[in-house]
């Protein structure tokens, strides 16, 4: 299912507990972007027989713990 990147940084504000507010810019895509670009993992899921071990809400608290540990360092 794809998630937008409004939707990532929303998710992220939240995990990190910071009072925060992205900067958008214009409602559409960029002169000469794509629209919507998805990643999809079907070609090695099916290929390689790959399945992720955490779901999106699962692994970004555990992505912004491990980045917050290293930029803390």
């Amino acid at each position: 299912m794809p998630v937008s990147v409004r939707e990532v940084v929303r998710k992220l504000i939240e995990i990190s507990g910071r009072s925060v507010e992205p900067e958008i810019r214009g409602e559409g895509p960029p002169r000469g972007e794509i629209g919507r670009q998805y990643l999809d993992s079907t070609p090695v899921r099916e290929q390689l027989g790959w399945k992720p071990r955490f779901d999106l809400d699962r692994g970004l608290p555990i992505t912004w713990e491990w980045h917050e540990r290293r930029v803390s360092s």
